[in-house]
């Protein structure tokens, strides 16, 4: 049952000659001798070494992307419910999913696969560091927080479900998450008390039935190759924008179905298309309330 399992060396023991990490445990030998991935020293045998089979991961630590680092395609990462997780390092992911094999960080309350909402979900707290994944990644049912420029970063073809990530910063402009080609962000939550929410500089920003509110600006899209479809999403009490277009584009701009709401006492813009190049956006079957203007468009 050992196989499949890891093995952290926790230190580099007599003569240095240890390497610190995460080794896989690939065959079992016998009761007191397994063969690893990876030779776990220089070449040179090191003695009285501490490491640790099994057992749950422990956060907060120089190890935290390592750990993450060792993922391969398809590998699942569960996280239960035990509180805040103070991140001890910048998380910033280079391993990678494959189509179909995507990579997944899924939180848990009581039992893996327990799909839990609200304060029953794990928290992430980044106050320093970064929290960024490369391509296919899906995260499920994660809290993310934080006070950072972004707090939350995900690239190509990542899946954000059920997800919390607010900046809590008092700074203007931080970013609660942001996205770079075609990330999916399906019923989770985006704030940001100072700067913006959700923020696309890429293409292909998906966003659905999701909560983004009490920001400068809710969405943000500033790339001239950005097209976001935004369908089912409520945005609303955003100072500035509840919607920002910046980046010029003939690509249509899909926003369908959406309740955009500023406050009783008429509060900032509803969409807010301040490029000077061309623009185009479908809008069919959204709500305004509570703005301003509903919509200000530099362009047609």
């Amino acid at each position: 049952v050992m196989v499949g399992n890891y093995y952290h060396q926790t230190t580099t023991g007599t003569g240095a000659f240890g390497i610190i990490g995460w080794y896989e445990i690939a065959t079992y030998v016998n009761a007191t001798t397994v063969t690893l991935d990876r030779t776990p020293n220089t070449g040179t045998a090191s003695v009285a070494c501490t490491g640790y089979v099994g057992g749950a991961l422990s956060m907060n630590s120089t190890l935290d992307d390592d750990v993450l680092e060792t993922s391969i395609a398809g590998q699942r990462w569960f996280v239960k419910n035990n509180g805040t997780i103070t991140i001890g390092e910048a998380i910033a992911v280079a391993a990678a999913g494959t189509n179909p094999a995507a990579l997944a960080l899924i939180g848990y309350n009581a039992t893996r696969g327990d799909a839990p909402t609200g304060a029953n979900r794990p928290t992430f707290s980044n106050t320093v560091s970064s929290f960024q994944f490369n391509t296919i990644w899906n995260i499920e049912n994660i809290i993310v927080t934080g006070t950072t420029t972004n707090v939350c970063q995900v690239t190509g073809n990542a899946h954000l479900l059920n997800c919390k990530v607010i900046n809590t910063s008092t700074t203007n402009a931080r970013i609660a998450c942001t996205q770079a080609s075609g990330a999916h962000f399906v019923n989770c939550e985006f704030v940001s008390l100072r700067g913006i929410a959700l923020d696309t500089s890429q293409t292909a920003l998906r966003a659905f039935n999701c909560y983004v509110h009490n920001s400068s600006v809710g969405i943000r899209s500033t790339g001239t190759g950005a097209t976001p479809v935004l369908i089912g999403n409520i945005v609303e009490e955003c100072v500035t924008a509840a919607l920002q277009l910046t980046g010029a584009t003939t690509t249509p701009k899909t926003i369908y179905g959406n309740t955009f709401y500023g406050a009783e006492n008429k509060l900032g813009l509803g969409i807010s298309v301040v490029t000077g190049g061309t623009i185009a956006s479908l809008l069919y079957n959204n709500i305004f309330y509570g703005f301003v203007t509903a919509i200000s468009a530099v362009d047609t």
